[in-house]
């Protein structure tokens, strides 16, 4: 097994697989090759590649709050501090902000922030 980063080489092999599954309609082989943020490889086993891989980095926040504030203030300054998060994860070369909960309020307020459920996201924590 080897590894090296994707090239404008792949970029053929790239569309033949990506033609042939149609459950990531998102994928193009630019996505691979020129990803804005991260980085890509190709996976090789017996000299034949096998896989390809985008490394895309994501910054997890993880939420408290104190219970002697109300939600009215948590709100205000959640609202208040968002934009300042986003502008420092950008400027840090994340792509994506993720949370996790099941705490009803939070999810529909954060998704007053911006954040979308993602029904096909799996994590796991490394």
């Amino acid at each position: 097994m080897s590894t090296r980063l994707v090239t404008e080489g792949d970029r053929a092999t790239l569309e033949s697989w990506i033609q042939a599954e149609p459950s990531h309609p998102h994928n193009t082989s630019d996505y691979y090759i020129n990803p804005p943020k991260g980085i890509a490889t190709c996976v090789y086993e017996d000299s034949e590649a096998v896989i390809v891989a985008r490394y895309t980095p994501i910054l997890r926040i993880d939420f408290d709050f104190n219970p002697d504030a109300s939600p009215e203030r948590v709100k205000a300054l959640m609202q208040a501090e968002f934009p300042n998060v986003v502008k420092q994860a950008k400027a840090q070369g994340f792509s994506e902000l993720l949370f996790e909960s099941t705490n009803a309020p939070l999810i529909g307020f954060c998704k007053k922030l911006g954040y979308v459920a993602g029904p096909d996201t799996y994590v796991r924590k490394i």
